[in-house]
């Protein structure tokens, strides 16, 4: 330091210090309060040594130390614990290491059964993480539903009954001539839960299906509705109902109703179909991989398949909408983990595919090929990759 005077920035009075002034008040030693002028009572504790003094008479003229059991921390062995202290080892571990990685890996997003019973997804942002499945999966209000959408078909004149076997018929020509250009709903899966009686809207892929047969048809007379226009229309009402709480056959049932728009001409409908199924496979988890869920027995196999199945669907839809509109069909791929559609010798030895069959053309001769459906599915896919990089410049 110079010679230079500095003032006094320390509010203790007007004074001036020169250099060597600052070097001695830096060299004196530590200022010492006399004890007279310390009243009694008054506790001094060393800073540097951490020990009080009791300044004061006695009776014994010692000068005690008013917290016992405070001694020098240089005196005191470091690897002993101070007193009252508890050592970490004797601490009970209340979370174990698996407990710990599954709570971390539940705040990056989890999927969870929700009051209706389905599996619904919800990202790391949400706080609907952090809640447990609700005891009551089911839906007490189905019935009303149920009897509210019967209501609403009659008052459209959409409640007319449609035979089985005819019911049947559509939905062959579905299978034949319009999934395989799109699959998104998995035949063995259909027909089974079909069998078991359990609740199927097919009113989507019967209107797909009524696009191959003349528009007006004897068994179901549907004047002045077309043949199709009248199972679309059926699906799009029953379609309000099940938005409230969707399930796979909801994003299925928005898939092919953007196919069937398609085919009528309405983009901006289709448009939008195809986007809400989109929107839909990420809100029930369809994007995320479940075999982890498989091993725990929380769903089947089965399920797990469908799943893949519908979610890649909705996806190739998206795409095939993106272009042919030249619009941007960007979902966030990024935390996609479901596995890709794929085809090789293994796999078609370990899944016996449904053959595909030329249903309602006898002419044909040959009835009966291999379905290499996945196969298709797997290029389609591979293609849409290859072209991302593109549609960024495009």
């Amino acid at each position: 330091m110079t010679n230079t005077q500095r003032s006094d920035l320390g509010g203790r009075g007007d004074y001036n210090y020169t250099g060597n002034d600052l070097h001695a008040f830096c060299e004196a030693p530590d200022p010492q309060i006399p004890v007279e002028d310390v009243s009694e009572g008054t506790l001094l504790i060393d800073c540097d040594s951490a020990n009080s003094t009791h300044i004061g008479p006695t009776q014994n003229g010692q000068i005690p130390n008013p917290l016992p059991g405070m001694s020098r921390m240089h005196d005191q062995d470091p690897t002993q614990p101070r007193p009252n202290e508890i050592p970490i080892s004797g601490l009970p571990e209340t979370d174990s290491d698996d407990e710990v990685v599954e709570q971390l890996s539940y705040r990056l997003g989890r999927v969870q059964v929700t009051h209706d019973g389905q599996l619904r997804y919800f990202g790391s942002t949400s706080n609907l993480t952090l809640l447990d499945a609700l005891v009551s999966i089911g839906n007490p209000n189905s019935t009303s539903v149920q009897k509210d959408m019967q209501d609403t078909l009659e008052n459209l004149k959409l409640d007319m009954q449609v035979e089985e076997a005819f019911e049947k018929h559509l939905l062959e020509l579905y299978f034949a001539w319009q999934d395989p250009c799109l699959h998104v709903v998995n035949i063995e899966a259909f027909w089974k839960a079909r069998l078991q009686n359990r609740y199927e809207d097919s009113n989507s892929q019967c209107a797909m299906g009524a696009a191959y047969e003349p528009k007006f048809h004897p068994d179901l007379v549907t004047f002045p509705r077309s043949l199709s226009e009248f199972f679309s229309d059926r699906a799009k009402t029953l379609l309000e109902a099940e938005i409230e709480n969707p399930s796979l056959a909801t994003v299925q049932t928005l898939v092919i109703l953007s196919n069937y728009e398609a085919s009528s001409t309405r983009d901006s409908r289709g448009w939008l179909y195809s986007g809400m199924a989109m929107r839909l496979a990420f809100d029930l988890g369809l994007h995320l991989d479940m075999i982890p869920y498989v091993e725990k027995g929380i769903i089947s196999a089965e399920e797990c398949e469908t799943r893949r199945t519908v979610f890649w669907g909705a996806y190739l839809n998206e795409q095939f909408w993106g272009y042919y509109l030249g619009r941007s069909a960007r979902s966030p791929m990024a935390g996609v983990t479901v596995r890709k559609p794929y085809w090789n010798d293994s796999y078609s030895t370990i899944h016996t595919a449904a053959r595909w069959r030329a249903y309602g053309c006898p002419q044909v001769s040959i009835q009966s090929i291999s379905n290499p459906i996945d196969m298709i599915c797997g290029q389609w896919v591979s293609l849409y990759d290859l072209m991302l990089p593109a549609t960024d410049v495009l």
